[in-house]
């Protein structure tokens, strides 16, 4: 009998443990490649899941911030009276009676009795000598009208701040303007508010 064979006679379970102890360390390598496996699939999802959750939430964020704007937007909106508008008349007053600035987009002139809309103006490009019915725009102008605020150049809409009014002369030989009565005015702000008519003096 060799001094191996005597050995493994005198220790039978040597042999045993060392295959025992392979396959736990092959049980272990499996198991790391496995998690590896699983982090690589698993961790870009993750990672991707919360930043479209974190947009989600801006998104709302932004939504709630607009909605409150929207809730706090104030125009006064009435057909100037021919007493105060004089030789102007027919004319519009749009006055922000509110706590932030509006900017009033486009302008309807609308048929009372139909409810059909006759013009609708882009405040952005009505200007005096511009748009045929508009014979004078003015920014918060003097009782006599003969001095205003400046306003910007056609292709950009005009920014009322509170307390400011904006002073809309139109043409009365345009032919919508056949019966200024009839007429009455809704303003779409740019956050998408229309604005009604609030008083009187209807022009």
């Amino acid at each position: 009998m060799t001094l191996k064979e005597a050995w493994r006679s005198r220790n039978p379970g040597v042999k045993g443990k060392g295959r025992l102890a392979r396959r736990g360390q092959a049980e272990v390598i499996g198991g790391l490649i496995i998690i590896t496996i699983i982090l690589v699939i698993v961790l870009p999802i993750l990672l991707n899941s919360l930043s479209d959750a974190r947009s989600v939430a801006q998104d709302l964020r932004d939504a709630e911030t607009r909605v409150d704007i929207k809730l706090k937007e104030r125009l006064q909106i009435r057909g100037a009276t021919q007493e105060e508008a004089g030789s102007l008349w027919p004319a519009i007053w749009i006055a922000n009676t509110g706590t932030i600035e509006v900017v009033p987009r486009i302008l309807y002139l609308i048929d009372r009795d139909t409810g059909s809309i006759l013009m609708a103006l882009d405040l952005a490009y009505t200007r005096e000598g511009t748009t045929p019915i508009v014979r004078k725009i003015l920014l918060n102008p003097d009782p006599s009208f003969t001095t205003s605020d400046p306003i910007p150049p056609a292709g950009e809409y005009i920014v009322l701040r509170p307390g400011d009014r904006l002073f809309i002369s139109l043409d009365p030989t345009h032919p919508v303007l056949q019966n200024p009565e009839q007429i009455i005015i809704r303003v779409l702000s740019a956050e998408g508010v229309l604005h009604p008519i609030v008083g009187g003096g209807e022009g």
